[in-house]
């Protein structure tokens, strides 16, 4: 590969198109999909590094070679074996839980099967505070913060919606009797939200669709 004489690159693919000699062994185009076959291990080696552990620790804790690691991390995700990503990312804190979604599947239908995994985890919560003494207040404690969390998110969300066909807003969630960050596990009790139609939307839908 030819000098670059210090020329400043907008990125390595820039780099590759504007140095690489016809025939050479890697193209630009190459590169990046190369590099976007590598998302989960590009992931997994940051947070290893992130960690401060070695090549060398991880190959220890996995029982490994440092080769074998050093492959694992250079390794397109769809070489990438189950066993292999599970050993690799108990050895840096994480579980691995598998999971699926139908193909095409749209923001919407993500949004809608996180909410209803948020769902079945709150139900498990409340059977754990049947289960146990002394559990009840502390969930009752997170049941509340996780309430004014979620409504959080949703009026930013909604605030970053664009004006409807009438030019006007959609929706506004309030956040009222709003605290300071640093009050939100404590004083959850103080607060409140609020949803407000702006004329454009069909509050009884959304409260059937709600029940279901």
């Amino acid at each position: 590969m030819p000098k670059n004489n210090h020329k400043k690159f907008q990125s390595v693919a820039d780099m590759l198109d504007k140095t690489s000699a016809p025939g050479e062994a890697i193209t630009a185009a190459e590169f990046c999909e190369y590099t976007a076959a590598r998302q989960l291990s590009k992931k997994l080696t940051a947070m290893r590094s992130v960690k401060g552990i070695s090549q060398q620790d991880m190959a220890k804790s996995v029982g490994r070679s440092q080769s074998w690691v050093s492959k694992f991390e250079n390794a397109c995700d769809d070489d990438l074996t189950i066993g292999d990503v599970r050993a690799y990312m108990n050895a840096i804190g994480l579980e691995f839980v598998p999971s699926a979604k139908k193909h095409g599947a749209t923001l919407v239908d993500e949004v809608k099967m996180l909410a209803f995994a948020i769902r079945k985890k709150l139900h498990a919560l409340a059977e754990t505070a049947e289960e146990a003494d002394g559990l009840v207040e502390h969930i009752a404690n997170f049941f509340g913060q996780t309430f004014f969390t979620l409504n959080r998110f949703l009026s930013e969300a909604a605030a970053k919606l664009p004006a409807g066909s009438q030019g006007k807003q959609c929706i506004v969630i309030e956040m009222l009797d709003d605290l300071d960050d640093e009050h939100v596990e404590t004083d959850f009790e103080m607060r409140s939200a609020r949803i407000r139609p702006c004329g454009l939307m069909d509050m009884d839908n959304c409260k059937k669709a709600a029940l279901n």
